[in-house]
């Protein structure tokens, strides 16, 4: 029953979408990007219409200068005024039984660079530590290390063993700590923001992050699922893609068809350096994808940069996966970062297994997770949602966890036009209807999501940054002559693409009887709406270079539309995009 506890309060995310002309962005919409393959056939996508993305928008390599990372400035060579490389220092405080992997863990993350200290729970707070003689230490020895660092810069914080149930202090094993939620039907909120955050702020101020291992044997899974993803980069599509799965609000059909868009509208905020995949289970939208489950594995199993649900949900159960159904995930292409902008689906806490547990210990399945501990608030929600867009895919963080300190800080400090939309908005709800309570949703939300996961992981974005030269012809001509750069593609293929805004739809979609549905119709619907390529072409790509022309027949209407470009070789693939009117 506890999935249905989140139900009313999907009342504001509708407020927010509409009142903010797409509030939802990121978080509430599905997105472009066809996907029809069946798991396991895809071969590097040849042939799909999905758009390219520029990562370089805001390129940003050092998360310590001005990006709202904590650690200001990075010292620099005083010869030369070059920022000196940041050493990363991982801290990892392991389950008194998970000794052994911990060091291993310590050998690897060395091997890459890192300066690592090991240390187990009772030899840093004693051998049954409650959340707050165990907070005590850990803040303890992370303010030590920051002292001796002179900032907090890429300082890790990794916390390698199970909560016990319910925040229980146990023998050897790291406690979750207890947390404010006034979101109503709470009913228990655990964090592991609080040993990171040193001074109090709910901000964390290292990359903080748990594998929830057991045993050995679990968390030795952890482990090879991340040397395996950080040792190998497969040449692909799924380098740029967000897999996003939404459920279906349950209002009427006039309200949910206005939410959906009022959230596409707000997924045009989205950066376009990435394609958004995705499906909504509604009959009446155009997104709508059956079996929907099976659409949902199909987006992990295609491979994504991110998968994101938004929706109701519980610790084992999300509208479109559930435990049960984890055992079909096999993310061979590229194994995401998953997040779940749901009730429940990270608590960690709990004496069963969360969805995001059951996925951190599938071999093959994402390589971490970010998810609720507790009912939460769709307020917090569509805040979290905007802000992990922006980070992860307009900064380029090299890690994770960093991207995670990223957005909990942007939750507090971000004051951009879109965040004063969705303030507004906030407004429409008694629970949040004035600046005090908001902050303080946002505060608790900090505490309430966690990252499931060793913090270090990288990001693995596409490698490189393509670039257009000035482009000739017009949309008016149906005819466009381009070229460009793509570093690192010495020899390759570039797919050079014309896409429509992401809230347009192409072609003439089905009629569907919900009575009587035509699962063919559906599904051709689905990728209709999903590809928003007007026209689409493969050239090759020499000496790094790359020149296409893109006539089509169709006719173009007003709007945004975008040059896009994916090249790519055996071992290397850049992305890039550009506005063309």
């Amino acid at each position: 029953m506890r999935r249905w506890t989140c139900r009313c309060a999907v009342v504001l995310v509708a407020a927010l979408a509409v009142a903010c002309d797409g509030a939802g962005g990121a978080d509430d919409t599905v997105g472009p990007g066809p996907d029809a393959v069946d798991p396991g056939t895809v071969a590097g996508d040849d042939g799909l219409p999905d758009g390219t993305g520029d990562p370089g928008v805001r390129d940003v390599s050092d998360p310590g200068t001005d990006d709202g990372m904590p650690g200001d400035v990075p010292p620099t060579d005083p010869g030369t005024d070059v920022p000196l490389p940041v050493v990363p220092y991982m801290l990892i405080v392991s389950q008194d039984d998970l000794l052994t992997v911990a060091n291993e863990w310590a050998t690897y993350r060395r091997a890459g660079g890192f300066e690592v200290e090991v240390t187990t729970v009772t030899d840093l707070a004693g051998d049954t530590p409650d959340a707050t003689d165990f907070q005590d230490a850990v803040r303890g020895r992370l303010g030590t290390i920051r002292d001796a660092r002179g900032s907090t810069e890429r300082l890790f914080l990794l916390l390698l063993g199970d909560a016990p149930a319910e925040g229980a202090a146990a023998a050897g094993r790291i406690p979750a700590h207890d947390c404010e939620n006034t979101t109503p039907g709470a009913g228990g909120c655990w964090t592991d923001n609080r040993y990171a955050d040193l001074d109090g702020d709910t901000i964390p101020d290292a990359a903080a992050g748990r594998v929830p291992a057991r045993t050995v044997a679990e968390a030795r899974t952890v482990l090879a699922k991340v040397q395996d993803f950080e040792a190998t980069y497969k040449v692909g599509e799924w380098n740029r893609r967000v897999g996003l799965y939404v459920g279906q609000a349950g209002f009427s059909a006039e309200i949910d068809s206005v939410l959906e868009l009022a959230m596409m509208d707000g997924l045009k905020r989205v950066s376009h350096a990435f394609d958004v995949l995705g499906a909504w289970d509604n009959p009446n939208s155009s997104y709508w994808y059956v079996p929907f489950n099976d659409k949902v594995v199909d987006l992990f199993n295609q491979g994504a940069l991110m998968t994101v649900y938004v929706g109701h949900g519980s610790e084992s159960w999300t509208q479109g996966l559930t435990t049960d159904q984890v055992a079909k995930v096999h993310c061979n292409n590229r194994r995401p970062f998953s997040m779940f902008f749901a009730c429940y689906a990270g608590n960690y806490a709990s004496a069963q297994d969360s969805l995001a547990e059951t996925l951190a210990f599938k071999a093959d399945g994402p390589v971490a997770s970010f998810g609720s501990s507790d009912v939460s608030h769709p307020y917090g929600n569509a805040v979290l949602a905007y802000e992990s867009q922006m980070k992860a895919l307009e900064m380029r963080y090299p890690t994770i966890g960093e991207v995670i300190v990223a957005i909990k800080r942007g939750m507090l400090e971000n004051d951009d036009d879109f965040r004063k939309f969705m303030e507004g908005a906030g407004a429409l709800d008694e629970s949040c209807d004035t600046p005090e309570k908001q902050v303080e949703i946002l505060r608790q939300h900090n505490d309430l999501y966690n990252l499931l996961g060793d913090p270090a992981t990288a990001m693995q974005y596409p490698r490189e940054v393509a670039t257009f030269d000035a482009p000739t012809g017009t949309l008016a001509s149906r005819h466009v002559q381009v070229a460009g750069t793509a570093p690192g593609v010495i020899t390759g293929t570039a797919t050079v693409t014309l896409e429509t805004e992401r809230d347009v739809v192409l072609g003439t979609m089905a009629t569907i009887d919900p009575n009587h549905v035509v699962k063919a119709d559906v599904n051709a619907n689905w990728l209709k709406a999903n590809d928003k390529g007007v026209v689409r072409l493969d050239v090759p790509v020499v000496n790094g270079r790359f020149e296409a022309t893109l006539d089509w027949t169709a006719q173009t209407g007003g709007g945004d539309y975008y040059l896009k470009v994916y090249a790519r070789d055996q071992t290397t693939d850049a992305v890039g995009v550009a506005d063309f009117h």
